[in-house]
């Protein structure tokens, strides 16, 4: 059903208004009026609230003249709120011919009753609850007279900023045109609105589920988790929005301040998602913004509109520069997904700032409808929340997809590593006679690079290996089983430790990117022991800690010439060979190293308690590096 409106006169035969100064009563020719009409005659209004303004024989002659959707004058604005507001008009029938009807808009979803004659004809759902309540305009059906005197009752609440008149539009035609006229609108204000922010709450809340299943699977991605905050944020937005659009819900100040809790958090929790999804460094400026968007929606609490809106602009922008930022300062650090925000961050900058200005300088900037798609019809609002929503889903599934892979690869390398290492290190030590032989390996989370070999001679001499390589996983395994092949090699021609360090040197120097230190014994049956060490821990003796000439580790400069030294072994001591592992062990509570005191302490223990006890040290931390203990003691014959 088509709707006109006349700006000053309606039409001359079908509505004669009378002057804009005068007597506030307006005739209709009910056999012309054929279409639904919006009335811009100006109606009587006050402020204050008496039974008697019902009235049909009250004078109003006193009141304010007032055209609908005007702006209140000046004078009226402190006396506003909260109060009552009466607005009357005497409307007189010719020519009828059947029911006419009436549709009333009130601004800001105001409760609202009518009165025809004296008598309640029409009440608005949100008038019991006396809170505002978004109701679409409905039908209400004129009593069967000639002259009547239409008077509406408008409660004001506390938190309307409106400073417009509260009766925005009046439409009058016949009872059947005004139904229609009124499904109408709420179907086209239910499809334009309501529908498409129920299916954004939808689809933001399936975001929110795969965001949330993404974090579970990695869990030291927090860029994930904020992603399902952020999308949960959008589900309190829309969802309280949606419930306030359809009247399921009556716009109280309470009401009201949870979507604008849920819209500033939304804003919160998208920069905290791009702080994660960069590993931004300097984010002090972001933690600012963050705690002023904490305090943002007081001032919508206390209903200082302008500098809300100024607020909500200010801080949107420096959000926009500081998420810009930091996107672009990790595309820099070579974080290349990054740049697929971009695009979708763009839209929701532009679209962002256009409908914020908009709703707050709406004589300056025009609210753009946006895109309708047959009857359904979606805000360039929801559109750049949408996109943006969409981009941070896409480039986080990206960056899933990503590690994923990495993780998958890494997982191979060290089931391949660990496979290396334990085919590298002895599962049981070989029965030497005249030598008691104790080891303890305790490998760490991550692949290590420690190796050790005990290898009998023919000569009756042991040669006792053991060394860490530099690096963790299939590199350093690589490089072990390089060192292992070439000490098994090396062994059958000679059993000097200092020969036998230089030409480990020389085998790894240009064949691995890493290095390794190693110390190697020599002990002959009669107790004699000869040792060089090349960059790694001395031994312990009955507790003291070995000398030895300070050497280079292995692989890192070829022309190293080693040097050994040498002692005698009686049965009653022991010697203790250990690798960093076991000093380097961190305690999760204090941060304090194992050390060398602790080392020392414990070094008279067998292999195995010395193992356990750097392991206990930890509380429970991760074991960063492998633990190799070897414990020899000579057994007399």
């Amino acid at each position: 059903m088509k709707t006109r409106r006349y700006p000053c006169l309606l039409l001359f035969s079908a509505l004669l208004s009378i002057p804009y100064l005068g007597a506030q009563t307006v005739t209709i020719d009910a056999y012309r009026l054929a279409d639904v009409t919006t009335l811009d005659a100006p109606f009587r209004f006050h402020i204050g609230d008496d039974p008697d303004f019902a009235n049909a024989n009250f004078d109003d002659s006193a009141w304010q003249l007032l055209k609908p959707g005007e702006s209140l004058p000046s004078a009226h604005l402190p006396d506003l709120q909260p109060d009552t507001t009466w607005s009357r008009i005497h409307l007189h029938i010719a020519n009828p011919m059947g029911p006419l009807g009436i549709a009333i808009t009130i601004s800001d979803g105001l409760p609202y009753e009518v009165f025809a004659n004296g008598r309640q004809i029409a009440i608005s759902p949100s008038m019991h609850a006396k809170a505002p309540q978004y109701i679409r305009p409905f039908a209400i059906e004129l009593p069967q007279s000639s002259d009547i005197v239409l008077s509406v009752r408008c409660l004001v609440t506390a938190h309307t900023t409106s400073q417009l008149f509260p009766l925005a539009r009046f439409q009058i035609g016949q009872l059947g045109a005004i139904r229609s006229a009124t499904e109408l609108e709420r179907i086209r204000s239910f499809n334009n609105s309501t529908l498409v922010s129920f299916l954004l709450g939808l689809i933001y809340l399936a975001f929110s589920a795969v965001a949330l299943s993404l974090f579970l699977s990695q869990r030291n991605h927090l860029e994930y988790l904020w992603l399902a905050i952020f999308c949960l944020f959008s589900v309190a937005y829309h969802g309280a929005f949606t419930a306030i659009n359809v009247g399921a819900i009556s716009a109280t100040l309470l009401h009201v301040m949870f979507s604008v809790c849920a819209g500033w958090a939304t804003l919160l929790s998208s920069l905290e998602f791009v702080l994660c999804f960069s590993r931004a460094e300097h984010v002090r400026p972001a933690r600012f913004v963050q705690l002023v968007m904490l305090f943002c929606p007081l001032l919508a609490l206390a209903q200082f509109e302008r500098a809300y809106g100024i607020a909500l602009i200010s801080t949107f922008l420096v959000l926009l520069f500081l998420m810009s930022f930091y996107l672009v300062q990790a595309i820099r650090r070579g974080r290349a997904e990054s740049w697929l925000l971009l695009p979708s961050f763009a839209i929701w900058a532009f679209n962002g700032l256009l409908s914020m200005a908009a709703i707050f300088y709406p004589s300056s900037v025009p609210l753009l409808s946006g895109i309708h798609f047959g009857y359904v019809g979606i805000s360039f609002e929801d559109i750049g929340g949408f996109v943006v929503a969409f981009g941070f889903l896409v480039v986080v599934l990206f960056r899933f997809i990503r590690v994923s892979s990495a993780e998958q690869r890494s997982a191979a390398e060290i089931a391949a590593a660990r496979t290396v290492q334990q085919i590298l290190i002895p599962e049981t030590i070989p029965a030497i006679t005249g030598l008691t032989i104790e080891s303890a390996y305790l490998p760490a989370d991550e692949v290590g690079g420690d190796f050790f070999q005990i290898l009998p001679q023919p000569s009756g001499t042991t040669l006792i290996f053991l060394g860490d390589v530099s690096g963790h996983g299939l590199k350093a395994a690589m490089t072990v089983s390089l060192l292992v092949g070439s000490i098994r090699t090396l062994t059958d021609f000679l059993q000097s430790p200092a020969q036998l360090l230089t030409r480990l040197n020389q085998r790894l120097v240009g064949h691995s990117s890493g290095f390794a230190t190693c110390l190697i014994l020599a002990i002959s049956p009669d107790g004699l022991l000869t040792y060089a060490n090349a960059g790694h821990l001395n031994p312990y003796l009955d507790g003291h800690e070995l000398e030895s000439e300070p050497n280079l580790p292995l692989g890192l400069a070829p022309d190293v010439t080693y040097t050994e030294s040498t002692m005698h072994l009686n049965s009653s001591q022991r010697l203790t060979l250990l690798t960093d592992g076991v000093l380097e062990a961190t305690n999760s509570k204090t941060n304090a190293l194992f050390g060398f005191d602790r080392t020392r302490e414990v070094s008279t223990q067998s292999a195995q308690s010395i193992a356990a006890t750097a392991k206990a040290f930890a509380f429970g931390a991760p074991q960063a590096d492998d633990i190799t203990v070897l414990t020899i003691q000579l057994v007399a014959t």
